[in-house]
């Protein structure tokens, strides 16, 4: 039986959400161009061998998978393993998809290359509030640059875009995975536990540093190695000067330079935004994906309670798994529904001038209204918006409509007028 809902975790688009959608993305395509970032498409599907390399965390569970067709499909049917029914998956995010891209067209690039990609991504993930299956990311990423201008760059053209679609006012938290692994063998986990122990603290804002030292205990780790996780957390969160008591910290741990790359960065978005956006160290900050190898930031906003509203890093290791010649690399996702969800709330079209309505009498014949679109194509032509179409029985309901649609002056046409 047909349903009119849509398959779960996906939405359908109405127009007035759609309007701002695609002001967003205008605001967004101009920010980033204004820095040299230019756009690229990649296809919405990947080999699943790409999206199964062990890189991108948790998202390699929620991947759609794409089953053979054909020929392919019967010979493999009869195989016990579900895995080789499978040759294709959706993207779920859009920096392996890059990393590929680049591998593969290096050599009619520029270098350093300044990428810019906005397209969907899909998830197998749970629905929610503000997350969908299929859902947009913007992108921009800089390969071939290892130093941190790449990072101030990224930040900077953010913090730019926000501030254009009046978000200006975001916290950025920054971290670097390196600081992560000093932290880790200085509290004594054993090496080899580094991931598992990475994955328990990305859970820090979720369930706090009490419930993370239970899970670290749960899961085996020693309780002195706990124990003084919990104590340099403790201290941290309680710094005023957070790079002082990360030196302090660390001392004996050889962090020294990428505390110094992290003091860069912060300093240089901080010139560029002339104090306006100063980059926090968050010693908890984690993100997921296993590809970062570098520093490692996200961006949270008071008006979507907290969470985060764009987040990035460096992975200096995916290009290379493509190519196999490790290439500089940095970039920052926008979390682009999420910000719609906020612009939505606060929005409120204003009517415009430059946006008519020309309302036609139910008796003009169809050559009639022809010629009506025709003389109001001069004012198309001059970049106004003219919708040409009936006059409803109910004309006040209808004029209400069209202002909330932004239409900004309403021309009546009679038969007698032309």
């Amino acid at each position: 039986m047909v349903s009119k809902e849509p398959a779960k975790g996906m939405k359908d688009i109405l127009p007035a959400e759609m309007r701002l959608r695609n002001e967003v993305l205008d605001t967004m395509r101009e920010a980033y161009r204004s820095f040299g970032f230019e756009q690229i498409e990649t296809p919405c599907m990947e080999r699943i061998d790409n999206l199964s390399c062990n890189q991108g965390g948790d998202n390699e569970k929620l991947v759609f998978k794409i089953l053979k067709r054909g020929e392919k499909l019967k010979s493999a049917s009869g195989g016990g393993d579900a895995s080789d029914l499978v040759d294709l998956g959706m993207r779920y995010d859009l920096t392996v998809p890059l990393s590929r891209f680049h591998a593969k067209n290096a050599q009619l690039l520029p270098s350093p290359f300044k990428a810019m990609q906005i397209g969907p991504v899909w998830r197998a993930d749970k629905p929610q509030d503000g997350r969908f299956r299929q859902f947009y990311q913007a992108d921009i990423d800089v390969i071939g640059d290892p130093s941190v201008n790449a990072e101030i760059e990224l930040l900077c053209a953010t913090s730019s875009f926000l501030g254009k679609v009046g978000l200006g006012s975001s916290m950025i938290r920054i971290n670097d995975r390196r600081l992560l692994v000093a932290l880790a063998r200085a509290c004594g986990f054993e090496e080899q536990s580094f991931a598992e122990v990475f994955v328990s603290m990305d859970k820090l804002d979720k369930i706090g540093l009490d419930g993370v030292c239970e899970e670290l205990v749960r899961c085996g780790h020693g309780e002195k190695s706990v124990a003084a996780y919990r104590e340099a957390l403790s201290s941290f969160s309680k710094a005023d000067d957070k790079l002082a008591c990360c030196r302090a910290l660390l001392a004996e741990a050889g962090a020294e330079d990428v505390l110094s790359d992290l003091e860069d960065v912060i300093a240089g978005v901080e010139l560029f935004s002339e104090g306006e956006t100063v980059p926090r160290l968050d010693l908890s900050l984690v993100r997921g994906m296993g590809y970062y190898t570098g520093t490692i930031f996200e961006v949270e906003s008071a008006e979507f309670e907290g969470m985060s509203i764009a987040g990035g890093g460096r992975y200096d290791k995916m290009v290379g798994r493509f190519s196999g010649r490790d290439v500089a690399a940095c970039g920052f996702s926008v979390g682009f529904e999420r910000i719609v969800k906020i612009l939505l709330e606060k929005a409120c079209a204003e009517p415009s001038e430059d946006a008519i309505a020309v309302l036609y009498d139910k008796s003009l014949s169809p050559l009639e209204v022809s010629r009506l679109q025709a003389e109001w194509q001069k004012a198309r032509d001059e970049g106004k918006t003219v919708s040409v179409q009936k006059k409803a029985r109910n004309f006040n309901h209808q004029q209400e409509q069209l202002a909330e649609r932004g239409f900004g002056r309403i021309v009546v046409v009679n038969k007698g007028d032309l």
